[in-house]
């Protein structure tokens, strides 16, 4: 039997592929079984279990042994911190990698490594990146440790070091090309929190006008969709989409498994968490190299498109569900004003041709 207790502690020893696999440190037997059986998982899905390999390695092993419970999004994610990992640590073993050793390195990514994404401050990243990258190899260390590679976890009580920036009003909105990029990405995946982001994209909805969407909503005739908001009196609106659109929207309906309850975004009982949406945004801001922004950015981003495309401020107005224009123009007041500037240059050019 495998599974044993020694000086008071459960743990496995086998042999897989003429190596000795052992580890004594769980308090009950249970514990050692399902870490056992893990292990052996692991290693039958190709994962080199020992104690002599390189960070990158592991790091890299790690991500493609588990990608299969991962989104693409999440994916290329992993792909990117697995990158800087290698360029740093090169062909460090992880079992003499130190706590200080990975500060600096930490500290090294949130204030000195480059940033092609962010022209103004081409090196280090913000507080959520670094934040990001830190969970992510504490997760793949916390494998490590449980697989008898490592005896401590060198990301124990990490500290933060990045690059504040001041928001600039052009850091809230996407741009247009950064738009198109994101919007072919999130149509390339199926999954609910990439399709309430698209709905976010497409219609300007806040977080709360759309997560509580049922299918009820969805006029495919006259491809418009309602947003429930709950704001104010104004935020309960319905939208039109363009047909292309709507075509998107009835394709991942058909295709997706429908809820008893009638919504659209409800997932292990619950509706999609704001932070959650939030989470996998950053994650393609990472990935596409787009700045980083939040799932409200979108709005105004929609906002921006329209104006930019001459829109009716009064229509924007009713489809971003404000309570009146007035909302609409102390929000969008830079915008608009660069608009009024392409306004006037057109009317003149316009008017000299008379």
């Amino acid at each position: 039997m495998s599974v044993q207790k020694r000086n008071g502690k459960w743990g496995y020893d086998f042999r897989h592929e003429g190596k000795r696999y052992k580890r004594h440190v769980w308090k009950t037997k249970r514990e050692a079984t399902e870490q056992e059986l893990k292990v052996k998982n692991d290693l039958n899905s190709g994962l080199v279990i020992n104690n002599e390999v390189a960070f990158a390695d592991y790091s890299e092993q790690w991500y493609k042994v588990n990608k299969s419970h991962l989104s693409k999004s999440t994916l290329i994610t992993y792909k990117s911190f697995h990158l800087w990992i290698s360029t740093y640590f090169k062909n460090r073993l992880m079992k003499n990698i130190t706590m200080l050793e990975y500060q600096r390195f930490l500290n090294w990514y949130g204030t000195e490594a480059p940033n092609k994404s962010n022209r103004a401050n081409p090196k280090g990243r913000g507080k959520d990146v670094v934040v990001k990258l830190n969970r992510s190899i504490k997760t793949c260390v916390e494998y490590a440790i449980n697989e008898g590679i490592l005896l401590r976890d060198f990301t124990f009580n990490a500290s933060f070091n990045y690059v504040n920036e001041p928001k600039r009003e052009s850091a809230k909105y996407l741009e247009l090309d950064e738009y198109k990029k994101l919007k072919t990405a999130l149509l390339e995946n199926t999954d609910q929190v990439d399709f309430l982001l698209y709905i976010m994209l497409i219609t300007g909805g806040r977080y709360s006008d759309v997560k509580n969407m049922t299918y009820e909503h969805v006029d495919e005739v006259k491809s418009t969709l309602f947003l429930d908001g709950t704001k104010n009196e104004t935020a309960p609106r319905t939208v039109a989409v363009p047909r292309k659109e709507m075509r998107v929207i009835q394709n991942y309906l058909k295709n997706t498994p429908r809820k008893i309850n009638g919504k659209i975004f409800f997932k292990h009982s619950n509706v999609i968490a704001n932070n959650k949406v939030n989470a996998r945004l950053l994650e393609y801001c990472e990935s596409l190299n787009i700045k980083h922004i939040t799932s409200h950015a979108l709005r105004h981003t929609h906002c921006s498109i329209l104006l930019n495309e001459g829109i009716d401020i009064f229509y924007i107005s009713k489809r971003l569900g404000h309570k009146d224009v007035s909302v609409t123009q102390k929000i969008y007041s830079h915008m608009i004003k660069d608009n009024k500037e392409k306004s006037e240059k057109k009317a003149l050019e316009a008017l000299s041709n008379l």
